[in-house]
């Protein structure tokens, strides 16, 4: 079900603000800048929910199904660097 309570510029900020954290979180973990396992788990385990958040904020926005794809799929690579970095 779409959110039809707010208005298509409340979704466009939270989506551009959902990218910006994930660009800058992704590149702060590929630097190394997070030091102990439990705080990359985290960190991996923070990224996957935001590429969920992300996906949902598009869909809320009123993105069609076909054009959603890509978010939706952009997920399953955050769910996998979670599980690589869980196994660690």
């Amino acid at each position: 079900m779409r959110d039809t309570r707010k208005d298509k510029a409340y979704f466009t900020e939270l989506v551009d603000d959902f990218e910006e954290v994930l660009i800058e979180t992704q590149e702060a973990l590929d630097a190394g800048n997070f030091t102990s396992p439990s705080s990359r788990v985290d960190i991996t385990q923070r990224l996957f929910q935001l590429s969920i958040m992300r996906a949902v904020t598009y869909y809320s926005n009123g993105t069609s199904i076909e054009a959603l794809k890509p978010y939706v799929l952009a997920i399953l690579p955050y769910r996998q660097q979670l599980s690589d970095y869980c196994d660690k």
